[in-house]
C-alpha cells in the first residue's frame, strides 16, 4: 500500500478492466476499513469511461483504510480489486543530530569548537510509526544567540543516507547548527538540530 497525509486528498485511479462479450456498465469506488466496506467513502457510481477520481477525506482519519473498485459489466457480473493506503496523521519522531569534526577519524562526538571548514552531519535514524522516511535533507544554519532565531541556508540535496560531509566557508566567531529534516513518503516532515 501507500501512504498520505490527512491533509492529502484520496487520488484514486484504475485501469486494466475489460469485457469483450458483454462490455462494462460501469464502476463502484468506496472506501472503508475492510475490503467491500463503505462505512468511510459510500459506493460512488462512474460511467464507463472514467478511470481516475479525488475523494475528500477525513482530517481526522488515521491508520488504514482499504480502497475497493469494482467494474461491472452489462450483464451484471463483477470484478473487484483492493488496494490498502495508509494515513499518516503525525509528523516523524525525530533522531538525535550531530555535527562531528571529521577530522577526529571514527569518534562520533558534538563538536563545539573546530579549527577548519568541515563539519560531518551524522543522525540516527527518525522513526514514523505509520509510513517510512523517504529520504532527509541537511542544511547549515548561522545560530544567533540574542535573535533566538536560527537562519537557514539553502537544504541540501535530498538523500537516504545517516551521515553527510558539509564543506562549508565558516565564519570566525560564528556558532552553527546543523539542522536534519526527514521527510516520510506521506510528505510529512520533522526538523532536529
Amino acid at each position: 500500500g501507500s501512504c498520505l497525509s490527512t491533509q492529502d486528498d484520496l487520488r484514486i485511479r484504475w485501469q486494466g478492466f475489460s469485457d469483450g462479450e458483454s462490455g462494462i456498465s460501469h464502476y463502484l469506488v468506496y472506501v472503508g476499513l475492510a475490503p467491500d466496506d463503505d462505512s468511510i467513502v459510500p459506493a460512488t457510481k462512474f460511467a464507463k469511461s472514467t478511470s481516475d477520481t479525488v475523494l475528500a477525506i477525513s482530517s481526522t482519519l488515521g491508520g488504514s483504510i482499504i480502497i475497493t473498485v469494482v467494474c461491472e459489466n452489462y450483464a451484471g457480473l463483477q470484478s473487484r480489486v483492493f488496494t490498502q493506503v495508509t494515513i499518516d496523521t503525525s509528523p516523524p519522531r525525530a533522531g538525535l543530530v550531530l555535527d562531528v569534526d571529521p577530522e577526529t577519524r571514527g569518534l562520533v562526538i558534538d563538536t563545539d569548537f573546530q579549527e577548519h571548514d568541515l563539519l560531518k552531519a551524522v543522525w540516527d535514524p527518525f522513526y514514523d510509526p505509520e509510513c517510512p522516511i523517504a529520504h532527509y535533507d541537511v542544511a547549515l544554519v548561522e545560530y544567533h544567540v540574542d535573535e533566538m532565531a536560527l537562519k537557514a541556508s539553502a537544504w541540501s540535496a535530498s538523500h537516504a543516507l545517516l551521515s553527510m560531509l558539509l564543506p562549508a566557508k565558516l565564519a570566525p566567531g560564528i556558532k552553527y547548527k546543523i539542522l536534519v529534516r526527514a521527510n516520510t513518503t506521506a510528505g510529512l516532515s520533522t526538523i532536529a538540530a
